[in-house]
């Protein structure tokens, strides 16, 4: 799914996935997990930090070493959506991410400022329920799902109690 506006995506609900212009960009197994970490950062974050967390168990100087190979490797259309100079990185402010999407969706129908049309209630469900990159079990990847989950539950409770006052007889 391509934001309205026709610039690039990234979605981690469901999957890694980059779409541009409606077209999915494969990624590489290597290229997933930075796009992931890069999309759930609201901000740009430091080199060291990105090389830090995605090689662990390397020396930092070797981090730095793969996160700098891990961009060179990747084709220029896939690379454009990442920016950044000598200290930070982050995706550009233009790509569109599912996860503040889905979060901004939760908060509209707990204040009841959003009910889906039926014809948008499965992609509703869908941004609602998914896990957030399933299957992943690197110890960044959990502590986000972990996160996300007990979010989208506090939410689903709130959502529930606001409900019930409103219809309550």
């Amino acid at each position: 799914m391509t934001s309205s506006s026709g610039q690039p995506r990234v979605t981690l609900l469901g999957g890694v996935q980059l779409v541009d212009a409606g077209v999915p960009a494969p990624l590489s197994d290597a290229a997933q997990p930075l796009f992931a970490f890069l999309a759930i950062q609201e901000r740009p974050v430091r080199r060291r930090t990105v090389a830090g967390t995605l090689w662990p168990d390397s020396t930092e100087e070797r981090s730095l070493g793969a996160l700098r190979s891990a961009l060179a490797r990747l084709d220029p259309p896939i690379r454009a959506p990442i920016v950044g100079g000598t200290l930070d990185i982050a995706l550009d402010e233009r790509v569109s991410r599912d996860l503040p999407e889905a979060d901004a969706l939760a908060e509209d129908l707990i204040r009841g400022a959003s009910i889906p049309e039926p014809s948008d209630s499965a992609a509703t469900l869908t941004a609602l329920s998914s896990d957030l990159v399933p299957d992943w079990y690197q110890e960044w990847t959990v502590g986000a799902a972990e996160g996300f989950a007990r979010d989208r539950f506090t939410k689903s409770r709130q959502s529930m109690s606001a409900y019930d006052k409103k219809f309550r007889c």
